[in-house]
């Protein structure tokens, strides 16, 4: 039986260790297990889900692949029916980062006996980047995938370990030491206070990704670069409609002001990247 991943998965399945056994919390049909088991990244592996009809797709995809053997499939919520020392690998993907965080945190003991994690939250990734940071677990590798119209982060993670990040005094060091024309030393003005700002880095690791960041300022990562236009432009279409519309209420103003803090941010990352990036 040959299974068909999307860009996203296929992403996530080229993140696990070889030789590691993995766990797929919301694992569907098994799609995933299936490819790191036919491809020989896993001998072992584990799909749960909690869906009975999803479960026994799972099943029955196993059974076509002949591979029942080696991977169970559990009714579980989250990590409840995990035993430590099972899995070496732990995936969940396929829902937004609220949901992610929150099966991560009601089961962090188990959490933190995976050798790595690699999570692929469709909305709202600062909330998982948030968490791991709280929980000590090192950011090491970030990809970020189109698909469909779509961006889809994928993080793989390592209890104990540190998060790679941006060398921020460098990369300032660097704009600081740039032949720029007067529009552009100009920005350079307005930028350089961001950098030294500990809020500033902190807010835009957590939100974009720290080594999705570092890899935008010094390789030129593309699609981080479309991304954050999308969401340039986005941001000043509402900005210029409320501007429009004059607002009336406080909530609307403090909308504005923060569009404006957001703006700011992806417009100094935009420039970094572009006077910087090889």
């Amino acid at each position: 039986m040959s299974i068909h991943l999307s860009k996203r998965l296929e992403t996530i399945c080229s993140l696990v260790t070889p030789g590691n056994r993995a766990v797929d919390v919301g694992t569907d049909h098994a799609h995933v297990p299936i490819r790191l088991l036919q491809d020989g990244i896993c001998e072992r592996a584990y799909g749960y889900d909690v869906a009975d009809g999803p479960l026994e797709i799972a099943k029955t995809n196993l059974e076509l692949a002949g591979l029942s053997d080696q991977c169970e499939i559990r009714k579980s919520d989250g990590l409840e029916k995990y035993k430590k020392g099972e899995a070496d690998t732990l995936v969940i993907a396929g829902m937004g980062g609220m949901l992610l965080r929150s099966l991560l945190e009601k089961d962090i003991d188990k959490v933190l006996d995976f050798k790595e994690i690699i999570v692929s939250p469709h909305r709202e990734s600062w909330q998982v980047r948030e968490f791991l940071y709280e929980e000590g677990i090192g950011i090491r590798t970030e990809r970020f995938v189109e698909e469909d119209g779509k961006f889809y982060p994928v993080i793989r993670a390592v209890p104990g370990e540190e998060t790679i990040r941006p060398d921020w005094e460098a990369l300032a060091g660097s704009l600081q030491g740039k032949d720029l024309d007067e529009k552009d030393a100009s920005n350079r003005e307005k930028v350089l206070p961001l950098l030294a700002d500990a809020n500033f880095r902190l807010y835009a690791e957590t939100t974009y990704g720290p080594v999705l960041l570092r890899d935008y300022f010094t390789i030129g990562e593309k699609t981080l670069d479309r991304y954050l236009m999308q969401v340039l432009s986005k941001d000043i279409g509402v900005y210029e409609a409320l501007l429009q519309k004059e607002p009336e209420s406080s909530h609307a103003g403090s909308r504005m002001e923060e569009l404006r803090g957001e703006i700011g941010m992806v417009q100094a990352l935009v420039f970094l990247h572009h006077e910087l990036a090889v």
